[in-house]
């Protein structure tokens, strides 16, 4: 409102998708439950700085990692996009221990947003993702090539939860952290 006054055509509204309820198969829910997810963006590789591209996919192999060496059942699901499924499959080619990892694609919406509000972390690069974590009280890290992100977190005072993929140590460190607090609850 500040740059361009009052309109009546222009309003700020909440996403709608968080009035979506969601629910999955028990065959699913149980595959699913208390994972953490991790959601890939093939954006992060075409909208974002030649460094920024070059290491997104180290990044999200180095996150994926961290969660197996803690013995943590790994979700990698294609919130929508075919190229974000080709990150899903060289991701899990990329790991070694593929025991525990679940790739999920092909969900319809309401699956998804279900899957991602059973895990017990989310660390997402597609911005739906993030408003459905979020939405659902599910503690939600993510990475951005918009500014859309950097508002979403901002509105729900989570400014601190914006991961740098330059820094991959960092999303493990945070990752930790959630994961003591949550066990303290």
């Amino acid at each position: 409102h500040t740059l361009l006054g009052e309109h009546a055509k222009i309003k700020l509204a909440p996403d709608f998708t968080s009035l979506v309820e969601a629910d999955i198969s028990n065959k699913l829910y149980d595959k699913v439950k208390d994972g953490v997810c991790l959601i890939p963006n093939a954006r992060m590789t075409d909208k974002t700085s030649d460094e920024v591209a070059g290491k997104y996919m180290e990044y999200l192999i180095a996150v994926g990692s961290s969660i197996l060496k803690r013995e943590e059942k790994l979700i990698l699901l294609n919130h929508e996009a075919e190229g974000d499924w080709d990150l899903i499959e060289a991701i899990k080619e990329r790991l070694t221990e593929k025991q525990n990892v679940l790739a999920l694609n092909n969900l319809d919406a309401y699956q998804v947003k279900a899957v991602i509000g059973h895990c017990k972390l989310l660390i997402s690069s597609r911005f739906h993702g993030v408003v459905s974590g979020l939405n659902q009280s599910i503690p939600t890290f993510c990475t951005s090539w918009s500014h859309k992100y950097e508002e979403l977190l901002a509105d729900y005072k989570l400014h601190e939860n914006l991961l740098d993929p330059l820094k991959p140590n960092e999303a493990i460190r945070r990752r930790s952290e959630e994961r003591r607090v949550g066990k303290e609850c």
